[in-house]
């Protein structure tokens, strides 16, 4: 139920035992890329064109920008075509990156432009064995808008589906901005039912991929409460629907809980630009010092090993975070036999120092969605709900615990989870 997101580093062949999918993106491929690599062999085999970024502005994304070019479906033209006896792939995409501030639309394909670039998508996806035709479709950033361009984009996906005669499940792309969720866009009949209308209305469609693009760079546990909103809202909805196959992404924890509200799956990453998705990402540069930090299940939250934990277990505290994997086990036992991760030579906060407290993070979530696919709906759903009011309680307690301690975890707002969790039944 579980599946983790791929950017340029692809990690999941060190996980190749457990690991139940992969979703290959397209800001961190580019096309000859994804043409040329052969596939890992998991169940669930997603490629998701995110044409939900054809908005991104270029001059500061060249990058990004560049790889997405080399899909069809952005309508970038006149870039130059590969060719491997005359350059390497790496000064390939360079050249790109040289010229795309100059040839990005900055927008998605329009009119009769829509036909052909969700027939090149849906074609990518089937020529590369994909298990499931992820439909593109254009980011829903305008409740004006009341998602006809999404519909546009589906309905020609869906012809070019049946022309091409696929057989794998057809998945519509829901995107939406952080931008269009204000109050009334969770009422009954309200924008997003009629998102979900402009799906559900259609055959030939046999599920739902979510995503929820935040305007700024939030810490992956701390999206806008509208972020999380959304997406236990609509899995609710496209489960409700019938669909059998509701996957969300970039929601990280909280994927786990809309696996308890129904969805099939979902999806995070191994660096924080892989677990959310923001539009003021992408950049070209930036990004601060990473320090390894431990995830807590439990608590549903992040912390320091020298700084945060070393305080937890003077405190006789660390069985409230105790997360053990084959990746943290060092680092627990340290703490318990001498209160102090100082020497744990793979959780030493230096940094990019990054490698273990990664690889637990993701064992942690290929964990969950093991356990969740071995119960049922009704169990599914009673664990979620379970291990939301346990993490906000375990988070009342440290709280009340360090009230004078100087340390500074990362919470996941695990008591509005539970609220937001519980809002529909």
């Amino acid at each position: 139920m579980f599946a983790l997101n791929e950017g340029y580093q692809w990690k999941s062949s060190h996980f190749a035992d457990s690991l139940h999918g992969a979703v290959y993106l397209a800001a961190g491929n580019h096309a000859e890329r994804m043409r040329r690599s052969v596939l890992s062999d998991f169940a669930w085999q997603l490629f998701d064109p995110q044409l939900y970024l054809a908005g991104l502005e270029a001059s500061r994304r060249t990058k990004v920008c560049a790889r997405l070019a080399t899909y069809p479906w952005f309508g970038v033209t006149d870039l130059p075509d590969f060719d491997s006896g005359n350059t390497s792939l790496p000064k390939w995409q360079a050249r790109i990156q040289g010229m795309i501030a100059r040839r990005w639309p900055g927008a998605a394909p329009t009119g009769d432009d829509i036909a052909p670039a969700a027939r090149s998508a849906v074609e990518f996806q089937a020529d590369r064995g994909c298990t499931h035709i992820i439909l593109p479709t254009p980011l829903i950033d305008e409740r004006e808008d009341e998602a006809q361009a999404q519909g546009e984009w589906i309905d020609a996906g869906l012809e070019a589906a049946q022309d091409i005669d696929v057989g794998q499940p057809i998945v519509a792309t829901v995107a939406l901005s952080e931008g269009v969720l204000n109050d009334a866009a969770f009422n009954a009949g309200g924008f997003l039912d009629t998102i979900v209308d402009q799906v559900s209305s259609r055959d030939g469609v046999s599920g739902a991929y979510i995503v929820v693009a935040q305007l700024q760079s939030h810490h992956p546990l701390q999206p806008p409460e509208s972020v999380s909103r959304a997406y236990a809202h609509l899995t609710r909805a496209f489960v409700k629907c019938g669909y059998d196959f509701v996957f969300v992404n970039f929601a990280d924890a909280f994927g786990v809980a809309c696996v308890g509200l129904g969805a099939a799956g979902f999806a995070t990453g191994p660096s924080q630009s892989l677990r959310r998705l923001s539009l003021a990402g992408f950049q070209d540069e930036g990004g601060g010092i990473a320090l390894p930090h431990l995830y807590s299940h439990p608590v549903v939250g992040e912390f320091l090993p020298e700084r945060d934990l070393s305080v937890l277990a003077e405190n006789d505290l660390l069985a409230h975070v105790k997360d053990q994997t084959v990746h943290s086990g060092d680092l627990f036992s340290a703490l318990e036999r001498t209160g102090s991760a100082a020497n744990v030579r793979a959780w030493l906060e230096s940094k990019n120092n990054l490698a273990a407290a990664t690889k637990h993070f993701i064992a942690r979530m290929i964990a969950e969605g093991t356990h969740y696919s071995r119960r049922t709906p009704e169990q599914r759903a009673a664990r979620a709900e379970r291990w939301l009011t346990e993490a906000a309680r375990k988070q009342a307690t440290l709280a009340e615990e360090l009230d004078e301690e100087t340390i500074e975890p990362t919470f996941a707002p695990a008591a509005t989870w539970l609220e937001q969790y519980r809002e529909g039944s």
